[in-house]
């Protein structure tokens, strides 16, 4: 495990396995868990299946016959390279001055059925404003898929149930799922429905849904509030859509792309090509 302080009482934790936000406290309060790095294909590609050009890619099926998060040995399960950085970004090996970690892997060339081998780095960073600022960079020697998240668990009360939230979040459209939580393609409006996140209010409707954000680049797209404690998270990224879920006590805000974006050509394009950077932001904000 790597320990990460800022100067305002709030702390990382992060480990090795999975590239994970193992523990987030705030003070006394353990207000997120289980962040994995999620990848090489972040949610779900409806069977497995994905062409690129005329080739066609049958990837490990691990629920319901289609794939999730990657398949069954995903990026997730593994250990990763871990480098501390200071302040001034010099590699350290004291956990005191640093601020900020790189995870690292390779995926070689089949893993999991995706084509190429593909490099991938993953950098959290704890700022004294209060902000874990997650990084993703990868590069591929062939033309393939990516799609990568943080999985992280949040309750800003530090415990108790997801009710005891309100949420919002910039969209008025979502992307219709079928029973297996496949898209059907369409994308729909949410106003009218339990949707219609982007009117905020007191979280009531369990979800495992992705949201359609508003806006492009770097920008703010979502606030969860701890009614309990008045914390705030207030969630920033440059990704096309988030996957908002929840436990009974915990919610997830994931930023990515849409799920099965291969498949859907009105989808943004989640298509890396060899040779090319992949290169993403999402920061988590937290005030009181």
């Amino acid at each position: 495990m790597i320990t990460l302080k800022n100067n305002n009482g709030i702390k990382l934790i992060l480990s090795k396995k999975g590239a994970a936000v193992h523990e987030l406290w705030y003070g006394k309060d353990l207000i997120a868990t289980k962040g994995v790095t999620v990848g090489r294909y972040a949610n779900r590609i409806a069977k497995g299946r994905f062409s690129i050009g005329d080739t066609m890619y049958q990837l490990v099926v691990n629920e319901n016959g289609n794939t999730l998060h990657g398949g069954k040995d995903r990026l997730q399960t593994r250990e990763w390279r871990a480098e501390m950085y200071d302040f001034y970004g010099i590699v350290t090996n004291d956990e005191s001055d640093a601020c900020s970690v790189e995870f690292s892997i390779v995926s070689v060339d089949g893993d999991q059925g995706f084509p190429g081998t593909l490099s991938l780095r993953v950098s959290y960073e704890l700022t004294d404003s209060n902000e874990l600022v997650i990084k993703y960079e990868a590069k591929s020697d062939k033309d393939t898929v990516v799609n990568f998240t943080n999985h992280s668990y949040f309750n800003l009360n530090g415990g108790g149930v997801v009710k005891d939230h309100t949420l919002w979040v910039d969209t008025n459209y979502y992307t219709e799922v079928d029973d297996e939580l496949i898209p059907t393609g369409r994308i729909l409006p949410t106003e009218g429905t339990d949707f219609d996140l982007i009117q905020g209010g007191q979280y009531l409707t369990d979800l495992d849904t992705n949201f359609v954000l508003n806006g492009s680049g770097l920008r703010r797209v979502a606030v969860l509030k701890g009614l309990k404690t008045g914390r705030t998270l207030t969630c920033f990224t440059d990704q096309p859509g988030i996957q908002v879920y929840n436990t009974p006590s915990e919610i997830c805000l994931e930023t990515q792309h849409f799920p099965d974006s291969p498949n859907h050509e009105n989808f943004p394009s989640t298509l890396l090509k060899a040779g090319e950077t992949f290169k993403s932001t999402t920061i988590y904000k937290f005030s009181k």
